[in-house]
C-alpha cells in the first residue's frame, strides 16, 4: 500500500526551490538586468486569490511554506519573496502579492527564469490555500 502511495506521489515545481536570502536592491537587480547583467525573471504569471478561510496575517507566512521562498520585504498592502532551484545552473522566482486595504483579494504576480515555474507557482499557492481548513 505504501508503495503504491508513493507511486501516486505528486510533487509541484515549488518542492525543487529553497528560500534563499535577498535584498530588496538584489531582486530589483535581477528584475531589471543592465550594467552587464542579464535579466533573470524573462517570465510571468498573474492571478488573483480569494482568501476565504485563512486571516492576511497567516496567508503571508503560508506562502514562504507552501512555495518554498523567502520573504525579501513587506508594505502596507504588499509583499515580496525570492527563492531558488536546488539545482544548478539555478533558476530563480520571484513573487508578488499585492491587497487593498480590508480586502480578501489578493493579486499574485510570479516572474521567472523559466516559463513553467513563471506558470505553476500561482497554480500550486491557490490550490494550496483553498485546500486550508479554516485558520483564522
Amino acid at each position: 500500500a505504501m508503495v503504491r502511495q508513493m507511486a501516486n506521489l505528486r510533487l509541484g515545481c515549488a518542492s525543487f526551490f529553497l528560500p534563499h536570502k535577498c535584498s530588496m536592491d538584489e531582486l530589483k537587480a535581477m528584475v531589471r538586468g543592465g550594467e552587464g547583467r542579464s535579466k533573470v525573471f524573462n517570465y510571468s504569471s498573474k492571478t488573483k486569490i480569494t482568501l476565504r478561510n485563512i486571516s492576511m496575517k497567516n496567508f503571508l507566512v503560508a506562502v514562504s511554506g507552501v512555495l518554498n521562498v523567502q520573504h525579501v520585504k513587506s508594505v502596507p498592502g504588499a509583499a515580496t519573496y525570492y527563492g531558488r532551484s536546488v539545482r544548478s545552473p539555478a533558476h530563480h522566482v520571484t513573487v508578488y502579492l499585492k491587497a487593498k486595504p480590508d480586502s480578501k483579494k489578493i493579486s499574485v504576480d510570479v516572474k521567472a527564469s523559466h516559463e513553467f515555474i513563471a506558470q505553476s507557482f500561482p497554480e500550486e499557492l491557490s490550490r494550496a490555500i483553498a485546500a486550508l481548513p479554516s485558520i483564522p
